[in-house]
């Protein structure tokens, strides 16, 4: 059979189709490159570091910030917070306000599913609503929705509704929604037990996947799986793994080994060597938060004195603290409302610093020296009978409590101080996280207490400061009671106009700060340490520590090529 084509010709067609396919090539690889961006892909692991250990993975139940950590991620609100602390749908896929403001019509994704694949309905919504409300349950959301009624519209639709204005109700229902059809199983009275509050299934971006306890019990760490049929789309980083330890020591350390990617800060005593670790990214976040020392003139006598507390108040060394505890990484706190609020007093400004003053007002209300020792007393003189009187000899002293936060622990220490030097004798007494909530803060059982107090972005603080609040799980720590205050906090969030609202707040700080039912210190700013090769966490204003997470779909490890 003769040769069709020569030797000559055949490597010239070769050569054709090579040059032929080499320019397809090129120009898929053109049209490619086009055509994709280097953009996030799904896949990596994300190590969270935190000191203490969770209690409660259900949201009407979280109280403490790593429960909020966890329920955050597991659970989707009707509204949630936006990156930059804007309110915007979540469950709902759009809502409707009255003009009367009494009125909120939430209409659901339809696409929404709990992590054990059963629809999300309205039933859930009130559900969870209802359950809030019950005062058995003891849900510290509670006060955020009592006396609005809910309404099932279709099986995709909810109304609430207000007998009255109520300012901030759209952000108060930001809660986690549980599911119905497991919590209707389980009696009241076993709620707080459940171990779906530890092995939770929600309808957030995560859902649980593991933990590992101790021997004796307590977790190690808790594991939580990206949700594949997240109504917003799967997140980008697949895992997200929680450690927890026993101080911020423990957290510098783990980070320094690379044991984990991401943790929070009490305490600025660490921060030099924060900002010396190599693979992070220090975010300093601004939070509507305060600490103070709170007074329970029930229980103490001697803090009852308004003389007392003043005197405390004056020689309470707030930029001292701030610079050497805080290294100057907050300000100073004036009032009861966070000064980024619009309902802000300015003119309401704490004393000098003035430890003569304080002396002189101490003396002037009857405290002495007796016997030498530096610490004051007060003789008083009580008759027995008609004929017959008893002095009794009042010692200036007061016990002082506050949680093992390192942050907390170096504000006491320096208030003990500079309190002792003017004559009063401060008993300090650090207890942890759990022995505080339970044995102190559950029953008020304190002369006076060093803690912190996380707002909302709205400035309603009536769950902190009306006198309806001074019993757990009502958060009125200073176990405040004034009825003019009251008035104001429950016509406040009552008023929708702005201004007269403001007007009504600033009335409640001159009232508070006439009263000084607490020593306002700090505001500190919230220090968020996380890992490099951590994209996408783009959030810079948060409510609740929680809210660093509110971009979490966003958050990625891995890159690659997508299409535009």
């Amino acid at each position: 059979m003769p040769e069709i084509l020569t030797q000559k010709e055949k490597i010239a067609l070769l050569g054709f189709f090579v040059l032929f396919g080499a320019a397809l090539l090129w120009l898929f690889f053109a049209f490619y490159y086009n055509n994709t961006e280097i953009g996030p892909v799904r896949g990596g692991k994300f190590i969270e570091g935190a000191v203490g250990t969770p209690r409660y993975g259900n949201p009407i139940f979280a109280a403490s910030d790593i429960d909020r950590d966890l329920t955050k991620l597991m659970f989707s609100g009707l509204v949630k917070y936006g990156k930059n602390g804007e309110l915007v749908p979540d469950l709902a896929e759009r809502f409707e306000i009255s003009e009367d403001q009494k009125t909120y019509v939430f209409y659901l994704r339809q696409n929404a599913k709990w992590h054990d694949g059963e629809n999300l309905t309205a039933d859930d919504i009130i559900f969870t609503a209802q359950t809030i409300q019950n005062p058995e349950y003891k849900s510290p959301l509670r006060p955020n929705i009592l006396g609005a009624e809910i309404e099932k519209i279709d099986g995709f639709t909810v109304k609430f509704s207000l007998k009255q204005p109520y300012a901030p109700f759209l952000e108060n229902l930001a809660f986690g929604v549980i599911p119905k059809h497991i919590w209707a199983n389980i009696p009241l009275q076993s709620a707080a037990l459940a171990d779906y509050n530890i092995e939770p299934v929600g309808s957030g971006p995560y859902k649980f996947s593991d933990f590992v306890k101790d021997r004796n019990g307590v977790i190690q760490s808790y594991s939580l799986a990206a949700n594949e049929e997240y109504f917003s789309g799967e997140p980008y980083v697949s895992e997200i793994t929680f450690k927890f330890y026993n101080s911020d020591d423990e957290l510098i350390e783990a980070a320094k080994k690379g044991e984990i990617g991401g943790f929070s800060q009490s305490s600025t005593k660490n921060l030099s060597l924060i900002k010396n670790l190599p693979d992070f990214q220090i975010k300093t976040l601004k939070m509507p938060r305060y600490y103070a020392v709170f007074f329970n003139q029930q229980k103490s006598k001697i803090l009852a004195d308004t003389a007392v507390r003043t005197a405390l108040d004056l020689a309470a060394p707030r930029q001292e603290i701030i610079a050497e505890v805080l290294e100057n990484q907050g300000v100073e706190a004036h009032s009861p409302i966070h000064q980024e609020s619009f309902a802000y007093d300015p003119e309401i400004k704490n004393p000098v610093f003035d430890r003569e003053k304080a002396d002189e007002l101490l003396k002037n209300a009857g405290w002495k020296d007796e016997d030498g020792d530096g610490f004051l007393e007060k003789i008083t003189v009580k008759k027995i009978s008609k004929t017959k009187t008893e002095t009794e000899e009042i010692p200036l002293e007061f016990e002082l409590v506050t949680s093992q936060s390192e942050m907390l622990k170096q504000t006491a220490e320096i208030l003990k101080k500079y309190w002792e030097e003017i004559g009063v004798k401060v008993n300090l007494k650090i207890v942890d996280n759990a022995d505080l909530q339970q044995n102190y803060l559950t029953g008020r059982n304190y002369d006076a207490l060093l803690f912190g107090e996380v707002m909302s972005q709205d400035p309603d603080v009536f769950a902190f400061w009306h006198s309806s609040q001074k019993k757990s799980p009502g958060l009125n720590i200073a176990v405040y009671d004034n009825k003019n205050a009251d008035k104001l906090l429950e016509e406040a969030r009552q008023t929708v106009d702005a201004e007269k609202r403001k007007k009504k707040y600033f009335d409640f700080q001159t009232i508070v700060a006439k009263d000084k039912p607490a020593i306002f210190l700090f505001n500190p700013y919230y220090i968020y340490a996380l890992n490099s090769e951590i994209k996408g966490a783009e959030t810079e204003n948060i409510a609740l520590p929680s809210l660093r997470f509110a971009d979490i779909e966003n958050w990625h490890i891995r890159t690659g090529r997508r299409w535009r």
